[in-house]
């Protein structure tokens, strides 16, 4: 079934499609709280795996800060996120989701679903030629 479906059921009547609308109110930090409950993976842990600065990335979580797309990727493989919780995580934060469409994207994706590492993931991306999550990857001034 598409998310979208729910348009169809009650025709040109705006009242009864949002009653069958999967609306959810929360706000990125409120839901990304309750993933990490979720996923049993501690923020701190969640943190060390992404490769993170802790204060940066306690204030994305708190919502008091907003962060790049690939410093949330970096935060989706600390939490050890399947691809589609990967991309409402993105989407929640106000960025793209990861897309079938992008060669990079492929390439985290692929990594994400081979349960790769960050680490590990960026020596895949820089190997097939392209930029790293991390700005502090050996070598990838060139995209910075």
């Amino acid at each position: 079934m598409d998310q979208w479906d729910f348009l169809q059921i009650e025709g040109r009547d705006l009242e009864k499609t949002l009653t069958h609308a999967p609306l959810d109110s929360r706000s990125f930090s409120e839901w990304s709280n309750q993933l990490v409950i979720t996923t049993g993976i501690s923020k701190s842990d969640a943190i060390r795996k992404a490769g993170m600065n802790p204060t940066f990335a306690y204030q994305i979580f708190s919502g008091q800060r907003l962060a790049k797309r690939d410093k949330l990727i970096q935060l989706a493989f600390g939490l050890e996120l399947d691809i589609p919780n990967t991309n409402e995580f993105l989407e929640r934060a106000g960025v793209n989701a990861l897309t079938p469409r992008s060669s990079r994207d492929v390439i985290i994706a692929f990594c994400r679903f081979h349960n790769m590492d960050v680490p590990e993931c960026d020596e895949t991306l820089f190997h097939a030629g392209y930029k790293p999550l991390r700005k502090d990857y050996p070598n990838a001034r060139e995209w910075w």
